[in-house]
């Protein structure tokens, strides 16, 4: 799986000429630890605060609170450290 994901983002940049490729993640998310071992590297956490609406809560950033329950986390792709 990894190889195959890191041909793919390797095409992203040799054919499509992407030059960063990254993930957003919310931090109680079980993918993160995937993309971790697919070599994405942890580049900042922003702090996501509750907000409620009828029937619904949606998380957003909010850079504003000190601690959160849960964060946005940005990840990059190393392709240095590919297979």
């Amino acid at each position: 799986m990894k190889r195959a994901l890191h041909t793919l983002l390797a095409l992203g940049r040799s054919r499509l000429g992407l030059v960063e490729l990254g993930v957003r993640v919310r931090s109680d998310n079980t993918t993160l630890q995937f993309h971790r071992k697919a070599d994405y590297r942890e580049i900042r956490r922003g702090p996501l605060g509750p907000v409620e609406e009828p029937g619904i809560i949606n998380w957003v950033e909010d850079e504003s609170l000190e601690t959160a329950k849960l964060y946005l986390v940005y990840t990059r792709w190393q392709a240095d450290k590919q297979e």
